[in-house]
């Protein structure tokens, strides 16, 4: 998550460089969509191998 947030911190610093626009948004594009990514990619998925047993929501498991 520190990566993810870093990312974006660098996507946002972009945005104040004095560039053309176009290669301003194109920038924070693919820095906003890596740090997506690496959200996406840490947050522990039920269908993910290792978190099988993981409900969606924990008090709305069928072995409570």
């Amino acid at each position: 998550m520190i990566l993810a947030v870093i990312l974006i911190t660098i996507g946002r610093s972009v945005y104040k460089k004095d560039i053309s626009d176009q290669q301003k948004h194109k920038r924070q594009t693919v820095l906003f969509f890596v740090a997506l990514l690496v959200i996406l990619a840490v947050i522990p998925w039920p269908f993910r191998p290792g978190f099988e047993g993981t409900p969606w929501f924990r008090g709305l498991s069928s072995g409570v």
